[in-house]
């Protein structure tokens, strides 16, 4: 969030924020604040839970935040139909050990596919956005990860990348 803040500032933009409420500064928890409000412009509050989604379908899951596991993985187990073909072909290609960058499209249907061949711990898959491990949501719940290994910011991830990180 700073460096898209800083990044918009810097080029003239206008940041606008979305509260649940204000609050005192001295209730604020540091480790809670991303943007220091000399880049904020506005702040937007919005009290009512219909305003504050997580995802599209639903308002606030503790998995997706890393604040409680996954005990089920979502949409397993994936139809058998020609995307699942390629993706088992492509899991044929994975070593032990391997860090994959998944992407969009077919791909990031790939840790679905390992989770429902229980073969989930013998790769990293990361996405570019920072998301290391874990299950990577695809479909509806693509972006929204549980049971991360890491998260790191984005221009970082990109550093990672760059500089052999990944193995595939």
């Amino acid at each position: 969030a700073y460096s898209i803040a800083l990044n918009t500032k810097s080029n003239h933009g206008t940041i606008i924020v979305q509260v649940k409420s204000i609050i005192k500064r001295t209730k604020v928890n540091p480790n809670h604040v991303f943007i220091p409000g000399s880049l904020v412009d506005y702040v937007y509050v919005a009290g009512a839970s219909k305003h504050h989604r997580q995802l599209i379908q639903t308002y606030y899951d503790p998995v997706y935040s890393g604040e409680a596991p996954m005990t089920q993985p979502i949409d397993l187990p994936l139809p058998f139909n020609t995307r699942k073909t390629i993706l088992r072909r492509t899991a044929q290609f994975l070593t032990r050990g391997d860090t994959i960058s998944i992407g969009f499209g077919i791909n990031n249907e790939l840790s679905n596919l390992l989770y429902e061949e229980q073969a989930e711990q013998l790769v990293q898959p990361i996405q570019d956005i920072g998301i290391f491990g874990g299950f990577l949501g695809s479909g509806k719940h693509f972006g929204m990860n549980a049971d991360v290994d890491f998260r790191m910011r984005h221009d970082q991830t990109w550093d990672f990348i760059y500089n052999g990180g990944v193995s595939i």
